[in-house]
């Protein structure tokens, strides 16, 4: 009927690693609100479900052929060093506050 061969359609399903993305993510968040006191306890939080999902996203990642496996890992890496900051803030903050309110009180006790 006509000279033009038929042309096939082939749909091709996009995989993809949420989880790793989610990982990082949340990573990244982790990182910029571990430096924030008060706000670091949300960065606290978003650094434990990076780790978790990033550890996820990489069991993914081996079975879809390596795709998102750098996303989960730097989630991985972004979530714990988020936590561990997260936490140094948080002490050397307490340690300050210590030392004003010792101070305040010798203050009070002298006058």
């Amino acid at each position: 009927m006509s000279d033009q061969p038929e042309r096939e359609i082939v749909y091709h399903k996009e995989v993809k690693n949420s989880m790793a993305t989610a990982a990082l993510v949340l990573g990244i968040i982790a990182l910029v609100l571990s430096w924030i006191p008060i706000i670091n306890n949300a960065g606290i939080i978003c650094g434990i479900l990076a780790v978790i999902f990033g550890f996820v996203g990489y069991r993914r990642a081996k079975r879809i052929d390596g795709i998102g496996k750098g996303a989960a890992l730097a989630g991985i890496i972004c979530g714990a060093l988020g936590v561990v900051i997260a936490f140094a803030v948080i002490a050397a903050v307490t340690e300050e506050l210590d030392k004003i309110i010792d101070e305040l009180e010798r203050d009070l006790e002298e006058s």
